[in-house]
């Protein structure tokens, strides 16, 4: 997605040579990117959301009042599966984020 990006913001002023009915076509990829991208992060937001409240919580009520909470927890299974899952849903966020600020300096 990030080349396309910078293809089109050094294309985006290009006119092709072919005749007046020729139209640039980074022009409506840039369009169709701008409408694009909000929605997908509408919908990354929410995934990063439930999957942060999906994880369980490793400081327990016990912990809170004084109990034995300096046990080792190491993830394992479908919780470090969760945890990567999270990891790279809140990446694409980022990567979304920085798309958009790009398609509005172009």
């Amino acid at each position: 997605m990030a080349i396309i990006i910078y293809m089109c913001a050094n294309l985006a002023n290009f006119v092709p040579l072919a005749g007046k009915g020729a139209t640039c076509y980074t022009r409506k990829i840039m369009e169709i990117l701008r409408a694009l991208v909000p929605w997908i992060q509408i919908i990354l937001a929410v995934a990063v959301t439930i999957a942060i409240l999906l994880q369980s919580n490793e400081a327990s009520l016990g912990g809170v009042f004084g109990g034995n909470s300096s046990v080792v927890h190491t993830k394992r299974g479908m919780e470090k599966g969760l945890f990567v899952i999270t990891v790279i849903l809140a990446s694409l966020f980022i990567i979304t984020s920085i798309v958009a600020l790009l398609l509005e300096t172009f």
